[in-house]
């Protein structure tokens, strides 16, 4: 099969972003050190920019000599080694530890994300990748299993447990919760049915390092091992069928090579797992059966132990040549995103990488698997599961900014995510940033973001990101914190209210909800509620205490009491509609 190789000349290109990859698992991992120790780290960030850790999270600088030494600020210079070497915590001398109190650990890791920002943004590899992939029916997807002159896999029967892993339905190996297939059919509520074909183990040329050693904070050569690789295969493979939208490319080839990846071990000759472009990126063509190369990706066959990867990096990093961004901050600083709430944050390593999460709301919104309901006119919600692929809108006064509710249960695929119930999303999309992949990078300005209902940003509370959680947060209106107001500090006036969670079902009120009361269980002749002027009174005839609670449209409490048998007058001062709960009832009143 004819093939045709040429390079582009880069001087006559622009590009404007780098390749996506899955971050670095926060995990501390022993690596080897050239006297055969292990030292104890943590990695932080992503292909293009990633550093290291201690255990206790001070920032390491690896010397020529092999060796990680604590880092020292060196003022006008920057950064440099100090003249001890790292040492796992119960390894330390005196003398360390007392140098390592007077480090400012916070200092050195802000300089340190500063550095990292500046290779992020002059790494060579500077793409807009576009998706071309189709995202509805039947697709077929071109897989490559890959080993290197130096590494072999570890697996047996490597081409049947890699099929097994993207195809079989109920895949269950390693505590796993389905394949590939089965979480995209799944996430797109069976509008993506994708078929994985699987070719190899083909053998490179190369040792691991060529390719994935290296250079600056980025790996070297990765696009040369899928190059070869297909080349390899050229005349078993008839590339024309994976060009699927007849663009005259092939619409993604995707391998797994052998052995470790660096996302999960910090093994630096090892390839880190992403997802990028030959031609628009690497600025190389390659024509194959008369259909161009271009988008790829890659990850890695075992984890720590030599035990098979799961499926969700393969997921996280298929679902960029599907179209999707990263929605991670890659470096060690104060953004508070997704995590693993979302494939595109840090969901992929959900049980050990085994079980990601349902594509999000906003996830599915932006491949057109879901068009979620408009709110705004008063009305009473009853919001499932996302596995039923339902879920909620609201607009402001932007066309691209709105917000999103979704409902999240910890089964099926959610079943290792933080916390259950309502999830609200705050969406302000930004095309420049989008095709920048930097969409959540400025702190102050997220532009996809969970509201988190209890209104703290840790990961020790992401169990209260969801309404009403565990801070039991029925509102979220104009007036609530968090509140329902745009970037532009402009009030949306479409209060949600007395949000509740039963059986895995999230009911709540828009504006108020419908125009008729709520009455549950108690019988009509028990409790009264009237409105004359400014007085609202409460006729109770029920033989036990009950709690009161008035609030207004807003959400806001206006009083909280416990009524007996008896009648009770308060106080409304303002004209508006009113909801006064009792017990489990709901009255609504206006004045």
């Amino acid at each position: 099969m004819k093939r045709i190789i040429f390079t582009i000349l880069f001087s006559a290109m622009i590009f404007t972003d780098y390749c996506f990859a899955v971050p670095a698992r926060r995990t501390p991992v022993a690596v080897p050190l050239p006297d055969g120790t292990t030292l104890t780290v943590q990695l932080w960030g992503d292909e293009f920019a990633h550093y290291y850790t201690s255990a206790d999270h001070y920032l390491l600088l690896k010397a020529p000599d092999g060796y990680f030494y604590y880092a020292e600020d060196c003022s006008e210079n920057g950064l440099r080694c100090s003249a001890f070497k790292a040492k796992d915590i119960n390894l330390r001398t005196s003398t360390e530890t007392t140098f390592l109190a007077s480090v400012n650990k916070e200092q050195l890791l802000n300089l340190q994300a500063q550095n990292a920002r500046t290779m992020r943004q002059n790494a060579p590899r500077r793409t807009i990748q576009k998706a071309t992939y189709p995202t509805t029916g039947v697709q077929k997807g071109l897989v490559i299993l890959v080993e290197f002159a130096d590494e072999s896999f570890y697996i047996e029967n490597p081409y049947e447990a890699f099929y097994d892993m993207l195809n079989k339905e109920g895949y269950s190996d390693y505590n796993g919760t389905g394949s590939a297939r089965d979480y995209f059919i799944a996430s797109s509520n069976g509008q993506f049915l994708p078929d994985f074909d699987v070719y190899g183990p083909v053998k490179l040329d190369k040792p691991m390092s060529y390719y994935g050693g290296n250079s600056g904070s980025y790996d070297r050569a990765p696009e040369e091992m899928i190059i070869e690789a297909c080349q390899k295969l050229d005349d078993e493979i008839d590339f024309t069928e994976y060009d699927r939208n007849h663009d005259g490319q092939i619409d993604n080839v995707y391998v797994f090579y052998a052995g470790y990846g660096e996302a999960t071990t910090g093994y630096e000759d090892t390839v880190w797992p992403h997802s990028w472009d030959i031609y628009d990126g690497a600025g190389i063509e390659v024509i194959l059966d008369g259909v161009m190369l271009n988008h790829y990706a890659c990850s890695n066959e075992i984890d720590l132990g030599e035990i098979m990867m799961g499926i969700g990096t393969f997921c996280h990093e298929f679902s960029h040549v599907l179209g999707l961004p990263d929605f991670y901050y890659p470096l060690n600083s104060n953004c508070f995103t997704l995590g693993p709430w979302a494939i595109m944050d840090y969901g992929n390593y959900n049980n050990d990488g085994r079980t990601p999460p349902y594509y999000t709301i906003y996830e599915r919104y932006s491949l057109g698997w879901i068009t979620p309901k408009e709110l705004g006119d008063p009305e009473d919600i009853t919001l499932r599961n996302i596995s039923e692929n339902v879920g909620y809108i609201i607009r402001t006064e932007n066309e691209d900014e709105y917000f999103l509710f979704e409902n999240r249960q910890q089964e099926g695929w959610d079943k290792y995510i933080p916390g259950h119930g309502m999830l609200i999303w705050h969406i302000d999309y930004d095309e420049r940033l989008w095709e920048l992949n930097k969409m959540n990078m400025e702190p102050a300005h997220q532009r996809v973001d969970i509201i988190e209902a209890d209104n703290k940003l840790t990961n020790k509370t992401r169990d209260g990101d969801p309404f009403p959680g565990t801070s039991n947060n029925t509102s979220f209106t104009d007036d609530t914190k968090p509140g329902m107001i745009s970037w532009g500090r402009v009030r949306q006036e479409k209060p949600i209210t007395d949000i509740r969670e039963e059986n895995g079902i999230i009911y709540f009120k828009v504006n108020g909800g419908s125009d008729t009361a709520i009455v549950n269980t108690l019988p009509d002749t028990d409790i009264t509620v009237n409105v004359e002027g400014s007085k609202l009174t409460v006729v109770s005839n029920h033989p036990e205490c009950l709690p009161l609670y008035i609030t207004d449209i807003q959400g806001r409490l206006m009083e909280k009491s416990e009524i007996a048998p008896g009648t009770y007058s308060f106080p409304i001062v303002d004209k508006g509609i009113y909801f006064v709960r009792i017990g489990s009832n709901v009255y609504k009143v206006i004045r």
